[in-house]
């Protein structure tokens, strides 16, 4: 190994369950990993192999973040989706997804988002872990009006942050980016046979 070459570290939860999983997935060719995304979203989007995706397999393992990484969406969009869930962004950030995509949806570029599974545990309840209390002002706010925006279409949705946290947040960030322009294809992954998560 070359001394020049960047050292990528893992975390002991890199090599378990769903994230495992995302990272031996987009490990694969480009070719294979849009073929594979677009099997996801069929017939309602397409992904090929000049989207750009996150992560990009195990020499690139950093989670998409829509409020920091550029070549999701433009500066602007991603500077308003930042003020729209946080007050104080400091070292807060947006949720982090466990992938992310580039797309065509109806001929549009738009973004396929992916929350993964492969334990049931991890459908267990959870709380925004927030702790700057105008982070946790601006995340009701922003829950709130998700709430009220998915309900004027299908009534029934209840976000929070203090239950089922991660599923309010991917469902609200849907609801925004869609607001914004931005159409969305939100995908909940299960993975089975994750044996070392028993």
């Amino acid at each position: 190994m070359k001394h020049d070459e960047p050292k990528i570290t893992f975390r002991e939860r890199d090599f378990k369950g769903s994230r495992l999983r995302c990272l031996l997935l987009t490990s694969q060719s480009d070719n294979e990993v849009a073929s594979f995304l677009s099997s996801l979203v069929a017939p309602h989007a397409s992904v090929t192999p000049e989207d750009h995706w996150a992560p990009r397999g195990l020499r690139e393992p950093g989670e998409g973040k829509l409020g920091e990484t550029p070549r999701f969406l433009p500066e602007a969009n991603q500077d308003a989706l930042t003020r729209w869930w946080l007050a104080n962004p400091g070292r807060a950030n947006t949720p982090n997804w466990d992938l992310v995509s580039t797309c065509r949806i109806n001929d549009r570029p738009g973004l396929v988002l992916v929350e993964a599974k492969a334990h049931e545990a991890e459908l267990g309840d959870d709380r925004c872990g927030a702790a700057d209390t105008d982070n946790i002002d601006r995340i009701d706010l922003a829950l709130a009006e998700a709430m009220a925006g998915w309900n004027a279409m299908m009534p029934g949705f209840v976000l929070s942050a203090k239950t089922h946290y991660q599923l309010s947040n991917r469902f609200a960030f849907a609801w925004k980016l869609a607001t914004m322009g931005v159409p969305v294809v939100l995908v909940y992954l299960g993975f089975l046979d994750a044996k070392e998560m028993e």
